[in-house]
């Protein structure tokens, strides 16, 4: 593929998952519904709800770190068009195809992206996390009694 030239693709974690990359010096895929996927985005400045990283379920900020790859076109799969999801959804079993309905819901799939094998990758030292770590929520504000 001489003559592709580099995209950046963005990958964003937490604290915990930013010391295991910054150690190894790479992105590794990890286990997702019986698949080894590597989730990345186009998304130089992160949208919490689109990405799927509110932190609903897990405690951390997953928007704390930003790691860089510059990859090759063919490295990265938009995930609408990956042969995962299509394997998820032309599931015979109802569970699966639940599952992938309501992980996409809500969110904006067509901005994810993922890998199946390993990429070099960089902290960037420059970001900084959005501020708002739970969109929608009203701050709590106390009243006078």
């Amino acid at each position: 593929m001489s003559g592709s030239a580099l995209r950046p693709v963005y990958h964003y974690c937490c604290k915990h998952a930013a010391q295991r990359i910054t150690r190894a010096g790479f992105l590794r895929p990890s286990g997702f519904n019986g698949y080894d996927v590597l989730w990345v985005t186009d998304q130089a400045i992160p949208d919490r709800m689109g990405l799927g990283l509110t932190s609903g379920m897990l405690k951390c900020d997953r928007l704390e770190f930003q790691y860089i790859a510059h990859v090759l076109p063919d490295v990265v799969t938009p995930w609408l068009d990956s042969p995962i999801r299509r394997e998820l959804a032309q599931s015979i079993d109802y569970g699966a195809r639940g599952f992938l309905r309501e992980f996409e819901h809500g969110h904006a799939p067509s901005t994810w992206l993922i890998a199946t094998r390993p990429i070099f990758a960089t902290r960037n030292e420059q970001y900084r996390p959005p501020g708002d770590l739970h969109p929608g929520r009203i701050p709590f504000q106390p009243i006078d009694l």
